[in-house]
């Protein structure tokens, strides 16, 4: 376990020298009193699964109880472990080789356009909704930690439970984006979405994209998707017609796109969604497939339904807001 952690400071330094070769700053090492993670390499040596609710770690006499090991599958090859201490509390992460199931990919295709007032607009008519604002009990302990004497017993007390509050925080919007991303994932091979400026969108919408978290969802999309098309930034989709192709002028404050040279009334960010789409498929070369009235029918509402069995997300037709929620 020392050689461990000995070779882990020793990769650390080299990869700060290259980076220091290649012109980033790094600044001056800097030495740690505490260690918050600790490699455990050799499954059966380091450490050892007894049972379902037991591990033995090299050290320790006594065996540690554990919850959660019920999710190693059961015809895994067990690895290597790392003990973690995270805000007081104890983790073991374990890392498992198992037999990779192929499942076939989706013919699906589905264009993601992102937003404020609605978080995502699909090109089948939905509009997803979600926000994890920040806690009252998080703005209780950020006042408590006001008032406390900075590096006393108790002002590091509050400081864990802070981070305990803000990683509870960070965990539900984390399941949530994961939840979307499987979703879309399993029901469609090709995804476009556009390249957007998040950081400006933090500039000037600060809370409302931090309660959001846009900008995970967007890389979740590029690493988790069959086939990610990403669409350039300056591309406009909010002024093209997804019918003609004419691009007009739009004020933000306008809902309705409305085609001045073909007479196509759509939602704007619907529309948006549906240019997103249209570019993404000319991008790599790919028809776009056309389904029937009744698969479109089935697929969103079977969409709705698994969107709003989601904590915290809000799903709804953008045409008939609320109508199809009731289904789910």
């Amino acid at each position: 376990m020392k050689q461990s952690l000995i070779q882990r400071t020793q990769d650390n330094i080299r990869g700060l020298h290259e980076l220091k070769e290649n012109g980033h700053k790094v600044g001056k090492l800097q030495y740690k009193s505490l260690v918050h993670s600790i490699p455990l390499k050799q499954y059966g040596n380091t450490y050892k699964i007894l049972d379902k609710n037991h591990v033995r770690v090299q050290g320790i006499k006594q065996k540690i109880k554990v919850r959660g090991l019920k999710q190693i599958p059961a015809n895994s090859d067990i690895a290597v472990g790392t003990l973690i201490c995270k805000h007081g509390d104890y983790y073991l992460s374990v890392t498992t080789y198992h037999e990779k199931i192929k499942k076939p990919v989706p013919k699906g295709q589905i264009g993601i356009d992102f937003g404020l007032s609605r978080q995502l607009t699909l090109t089948n008519g939905i509009g997803i909704q979600y926000s994890i604002p920040v806690t009252n009990k998080l703005r209780k302990l950020c006042r408590q930690l006001s008032k406390q004497e900075k590096h006393s017993r108790n002002w590091y007390k509050t400081i864990i439970k802070i981070n305990k509050e803000y990683d509870r925080i960070n965990n539900v919007k984390k399941d949530i984006k994961c939840k979307i991303v499987s979703h879309l994932k399993e029901n469609n091979g090709t995804v476009c979405f556009q390249d957007e400026n998040v950081k400006a969108w933090q500039r000037i919408w600060g809370r409302k994209i931090l309660s959001t978290a846009i900008g995970g969802m967007i890389s979740t999309l590029k690493q988790k998707v069959h086939t990610p098309v990403e669409v350039d930034r300056m591309y406009p989709s909010t002024k093209t017609c997804s019918k003609c192709g004419n691009i007009q002028e739009m004020a933000l404050d306008e809902r309705i796109y409305v085609c001045r040279k073909c007479d196509n009334i759509m939602d704007r960010d619907h529309n948006s969604s549906n240019c997103i789409l249209n570019e993404g498929l000319r991008q790599v070369g790919t028809v776009r497939t056309e389904l029937t009235p009744v698969e479109i029918e089935s697929s969103t509402l079977m969409s709705l339904r698994y969107l709003n069995s989601i904590p915290y997300v809000k799903a709804s037709s953008v045409y008939e807001s609320g109508s199809l929620t009731a289904l789910a």
